[in-house]
């Protein structure tokens, strides 16, 4: 999503938000050993074979109210086409600021001390 035209992120605890000039077009969580992938998209044109939610009841999901869960490489597929049909266009030169983002193992007791993940209680 950072490889195209004029998208910044924010990260919080609940999502990774990219958004042009303040407004959401998508945001990224993950949920156990899911991916979850809401969308600026109408429902009506997201085809059946993405398995696409419909969330544009909720006041919290109206401005991203598509919801796709990738478990899968032919899920990132099908999120990547979704992610096409947002017409916005690449950087002009995105291919030269591949990175990769592999980080290293941390136990859960160094992520605390950090502040990279808190424990909720119920």
């Amino acid at each position: 999503l950072l490889f195209l035209e004029g998208v910044k992120a924010r990260t919080s605890w609940r999502f990774e938000t990219f958004s042009i000039k303040k407004r959401p077009i998508a945001r990224l969580n993950i949920i156990g050993q899911t991916l979850i992938l809401l969308l600026q998209l109408n429902y009506e044109n997201v085809d059946e074979k993405y398995f696409a939610e419909d969330l544009s009841n909720l006041k919290k999901y109206s401005d991203t109210p598509i919801v796709v869960k990738v478990k899968s490489e032919r899920g990132l597929k099908w999120a990547k086409e979704l992610i096409e049909k947002l017409n916005i266009p690449k950087r002009p030169n995105y291919l030269k600021h591949k990175k990769t983002y592999n980080a290293p193992y941390l136990s859960t007791e160094v992520l605390l001390k950090n502040g990279e993940i808190k424990v909720i209680k119920k």
